[in-house]
């Protein structure tokens, strides 16, 4: 026999109208909220003049008042920055009152002749100490390069070191006890195992230097006398060049200050200054020097 499905109604529950009376008004409603859609959809992004873009966009775009706000911290933001960005005048040096009375005492206009400028230095170099004296030139030629022996040396004793086996192994141990090392032809493949030391210290022989040759028993007494090795700077055409101690009185400092002159040549000088550890620059007349 089949079954037969039984379905209980429930009569608890009043029967729900099949409409409702329509109210007066529904269609006002009905237009609000459509317009209150179309506003939400705009806002999220979803329809902004006909296109669709992302929701994070309107926030920046949604309004012209939040377009200023943003242009405006934009340019708070920018003030910050180039406040941070501008650097601090450099201060400039103060002089000692006793540097400043001695600049008074020289003629900034004038180029004084060597022998009155050597005069004058010796004169106004009146420190503590045994001033060094210094010249400073201007070459009219870059990549200017020479040697220059002075008759009574520069007042600095240096240490001049042959190479040997015995002094690489004593540098290899980190002991160097010289100014400026020699070298022969031969001996540069062995000094190139302690290059990383000399290197860095500027001890390195080189041809450019002239610290490299055949005979460096007469290089070395050579140096030991006074003959230095000048050289313009890698950028600039500047000399600086030690001829002495206030010690040496005129008469030496003049002897060293001719043959460096000499050796440099008037023709190639543009400017030279002289001066001392603690004294204002003289300006020195070349011209009258024609070697």
């Amino acid at each position: 026999m089949g079954q037969k499905k039984i379905k209980l109604i429930d009569l608890s529950q009043e029967a729900q109208p099949a409409y409702r009376p329509a109210s007066p008004n529904r269609g006002e409603q009905a237009g609000s909220t459509k317009k209150e859609a179309k506003k939400t959809k705009e806002v999220k992004g979803e329809k902004i003049s006909g296109k669709k873009v992302d929701a994070k966009d309107t926030k920046i775009t949604g309004s012209k008042a939040a377009k200023k706000e943003v242009k405006s911290a934009e340019e708070v933001r920018g003030e910050k920055i180039s406040v941070k960005a501008a650097k601090k005048p450099r201060a400039k040096k103060q002089r000692s009152r006793r540097y400043r009375k001695l600049k008074t005492l020289i003629d900034r206009k004038k180029l004084y002749p060597l022998a009155e400028g050597v005069k004058l230095l010796c004169q106004i170099a009146n420190s503590k100490i045994d001033e060094t004296v210094e010249v400073n030139l201007i070459s009219r030629e870059e990549k200017l390069s020479g040697t220059v022996s002075l008759p009574h040396g520069t007042g600095k004793k240096q240490k001049i070191a042959i190479a040997d086996d015995r002094l690489i192994d004593t540098i290899n141990k980190g002991k160097i006890d010289f100014d400026i090392l020699i070298a022969e032809p031969k001996m540069m493949a062995k000094i190139a195992k302690v290059a990383k030391i000399l290197g860095p210290k500027g001890l390195m022989p080189n041809p450019k230097a002239g610290t490299i040759t055949d005979k460096p028993e007469a290089l070395k007494k050579k140096l030991e006398k006074g003959e230095l090795r000048f050289k313009t700077e890698q950028k600039t055409p500047l000399l600086h060049i030690i001829i002495g101690k206030i010690s040496f009185g005129e008469k030496k400092l003049m002897a060293n200050l001719e043959a460096l002159i000499e050796a440099v040549k008037s023709k190639n000088i543009k400017k030279a200054v002289l001066t001392s550890t603690h004294s204002p620059g003289i300006k020195l007349d070349i011209k009258e020097k024609t070697i």
